[in-house]
């Protein structure tokens, strides 16, 4: 409880620039994109250089930024479930990213 009173939150409006700053500091970006080139989460290694990006619920990323990531990656679902919510996807990615990362 508060931990999101001790986490860096950066607003921006020039995601793709943002991006850009990510790359030159060496951090490899994951997009959370469903695509035939996305990749399950259980089959990513994320280490302490690792950024996801989440999009929207009703519309998720757009193809021009996943396209500026990396890589992308998917939370294998149920077929017959339509989608998570992107807060719970979020929470997923984030647990698995911590679980590779603290050993870093």
């Amino acid at each position: 409880m508060g931990a999101i009173f001790r986490q860096t939150i950066k607003i921006s409006k020039n995601i793709k620039r943002e991006l850009e700053i990510l790359k030159e500091n060496g951090y490899n970006i994951f997009a959370a994109y469903l695509s035939e080139r996305s990749r399950p989460l259980k089959s990513v290694k994320f280490d302490a250089k690792s950024a996801v990006i989440f999009g929207s619920e009703g519309n998720g990323l757009s193809a021009e930024i996943a396209e500026l990531c990396d890589e992308r990656v998917i939370i294998p679902v149920n077929p017959e479930s339509e989608s998570l919510n992107v807060s719970v996807a979020a929470g997923i990615i984030l647990w698995e990213m911590s679980k590779n990362t603290e050993k870093i």
